[in-house]
């Protein structure tokens, strides 16, 4: 079985900001604009994601106001009332099973439903477009950037981070810092500094010995923000209590339904700018950036 594991925060925070008026675009219906999007990554063909999805898992943050809250920005007032309907409305469409556990984020949660996933013989692609979840990445675990719009293989994560294994994501994360989840990482640190780090490391090295060759490397105060940052950005794949995904079953009518709301309101041209790209256009561009898995 193939599971699509979807970080639904992530893609809706997408649709939300997609779907907001600015220069060069109108404003569109938000939660269409998310189901459009959910419709699209379970349409795609083998091609897209080099294997055909037979089920999806929507995990969510288990507390909505909590996650929203401890974000550096303030998020509108019709963030939550629009995540909440769109949260309502997928499962009747798509089939889908959803997740929230209180007093868990969702990127845990993905992380969790990978590993069980894959404990039972399943491959996943695993969607989002938070940096930390890209630590998952393995010969049976795929991550699905919606920023990018298209699988990131193990060589572009560990270019990215200057590293030598995507696992070592979390360390990476611990010393730059991630201001959209909260994480200040090490003062006065960043990439380059990740880079000459792991030059002198062995990629070889087991995950434990990394983090103690680093830590030789730091005075005590980097050591305890690199050791404090380190603990939010490594993963927690045990939780207990997620439900297996469930097997893709797209409502043909509501989906109708849906398609006919989106025609009404069309991309439109944006006073003294040139119409944007209709729709279908954008999906074939996106497809065309999509290379294929080999």
């Amino acid at each position: 079985m193939n599971d699509l594991i979807v970080d639904g925060n992530s893609l809706f925070a997408r649709a939300y900001y997609v779907s907001q008026p600015n220069q060069t675009r109108v404003a569109r219906n938000t939660v269409d604009m998310a189901l459009k999007m959910v419709l699209n990554l379970l349409r795609q063909d083998v091609r897209h994601f080099g294997l055909k999805i037979d089920r999806a898992l929507f995990c969510w943050d288990g507390d909505v106001a909590k996650s929203v809250k401890y974000r550096p920005h303030v998020k509108p007032e019709d963030y939550i009332p629009n995540l909440t309907d769109f949260g309502s409305k997928i499962g009747p469409m798509f089939g889908v099973e959803q997740v929230r556990l209180l007093d868990h984020e969702a990127d845990d949660v993905v992380a969790s439903a990978a590993e069980k996933s894959v404990q039972s013989g399943n491959q996943v692609v695993i969607v989002t477009s938070d940096k930390d979840l890209r630590q998952l990445q393995t010969k049976r675990i795929w991550i699905y950037d919606l920023h990018e719009k298209m699988l990131l293989t193990r060589n572009t994560i560990c270019a990215k981070f200057g590293i030598h294994a995507p696992i070592q994501v979390a360390i990476a994360l611990a010393i730059i810092g991630d201001p959209g989840d909260g994480i200040d990482g090490v003062s006065g640190w960043g990439k380059k500094k990740v880079e000459k780090l792991f030059s002198t490391i062995d990629p070889a090295t087991p995950f434990d010995k990394v983090v103690d060759a680093l830590l030789a490397q730091m005075d005590e105060k980097r050591a305890q923000e690199f050791l404090m940052s380190l603990e939010m950005t490594l993963l927690d794949t045990a939780i207990e209590g997620i439900p297996e995904a469930a097997q893709v079953a797209i409502d043909d009518a509501l989906v109708a339904e849906l398609e006919a709301r989106l025609a009404d309101f069309p991309f439109e041209q944006a006073p003294g700018r040139g119409a944007e790209v209709d729709e279908a256009e954008l999906i074939r561009l996106a497809r065309l950036r999509t290379p294929a898995r080999g």
